[in-house]
């Protein structure tokens, strides 16, 4: 196993966030000026720079479980002994990053409850419990600021502990080198009028 591949994906991972964070941030100082985009449907009564702000925590909180989980679980001495020590001394430079990130005690619950998964605890709906559900994380803009930044903070002291290994990563390398996402070239809206049309034959068999 090679400890470049954690160090590859928790750097990723750390740049996505910060880009998302960043875009949260610029949507907020812009709110005035995106008065002026509205939605084309009604359906939706939300200023614009609300709903992009609101998207992009969401994503952000999603990812930060994915950077705590590799963290954790993955970037260990158990997992890498060859790089065992450096990775003890990372994690005790950037412990006080990563302690106000822990902070943060129900993250993973924010992100399996409310946005990743399907609005059940335990298979209950949120909609059927009698109390609130208590949830620390992050509320205000703020606080997400805080929590990409910090994550940021310590992908930026891989170079410190990690300076061969990271030299050799290439910063330029996409994921798209990587994946293939395939799909049918169709019309869509001509093939979602054909859906709707089946689904109004359907209903008049009932």
């Amino acid at each position: 196993m090679n400890i470049k591949s954690s160090l590859n994906i928790l750097s990723t991972l750390a740049t996505r966030i910060k880009w998302i964070s960043e875009t949260s941030l610029i949507t907020e100082i812009n709110k005035e000026y995106l008065k002026l985009v509205s939605y084309t449907d009604d359906f939706f009564n939300i200023p614009y720079s609300i709903s992009v702000s609101g998207i992009c925590q969401d994503l952000q909180i999603i990812y930060s479980c994915s950077f705590i989980d590799e963290y954790e679980k993955l970037l260990t001495p158990i997992r890498y002994p060859n790089e065992a020590e450096e990775i003890i001394r990372l994690k005790n430079i950037v412990k006080p990053a990563y302690k106000k990130i822990k902070s943060w005690k129900d993250l993973k619950k924010l992100r399996n409850y409310i946005i990743a998964h399907n609005l059940r605890i335990n298979g209950q709906s949120i909609f059927d419990l009698e109390e609130k559900i208590v949830i620390n994380a992050p509320r205000r803009n703020g606080e997400y600021v805080l929590l990409a930044k910090l994550i940021f903070l310590i992908t930026q002291n891989f170079q410190f502990v990690f300076p061969e290994i990271m030299k050799s990563i290439n910063p330029k390398d996409s994921l798209l080198n990587h994946i293939d996402i395939q799909s049918e070239k169709t019309n869509s809206l001509e093939e979602l009028r054909q859906i709707e049309q089946e689904i109004e034959n359907n209903k008049r068999c009932y």
